[in-house]
């Protein structure tokens, strides 16, 4: 299955809205329209808003899924996300960024959309 993905601004930068249920393919298609998207707008940074985002990935599927999320937004962009889902466990949310960081994507969670601009602005 796949995101409904829609797309607004914040403070220059665009702000995903992604919802529906989680699957591997699903955070691989996300991964591919950031990098567009940013690529449209010349920016080096996203924020995504997952609060709408049903279900969670076991360890193993963020395991699994981080090498091909991660190639598919690239090394070289700033993904800030917000509003995790309340069944994302605080352990697999650190666990999948550590391990996205590992392989170069530059992934972080922030409590407001100002505290992500913030960090995109931030070199």
């Amino acid at each position: 299955m796949r995101f409904l993905l829609s797309e607004n601004s914040a403070e220059g930068f665009p702000l995903v809205l992604a919802s529906g249920p989680i699957s591997e393919q699903s955070l691989v298609e996300l991964g591919r329209f950031l990098r567009k998207t940013c690529e449209a707008r010349q920016v080096g940074g996203v924020i995504i808003d997952c609060g709408a985002i049903e279900g969670a990935l076991t360890t193993e599927e963020l395991y699994r899924t981080a090498p091909n999320y991660t190639q598919a937004v690239g090394r070289t962009l700033k993904v800030a996300y917000i509003n995790p889902p309340a069944q994302w466990a605080p352990s697999d949310d650190r666990f999948s960024r550590d391990v996205a960081f590992n392989l170069g994507a530059l992934l972080e969670l922030f409590e407001t959309v100002d505290d992500a601009v913030q960090w995109l602005r931030s070199s």
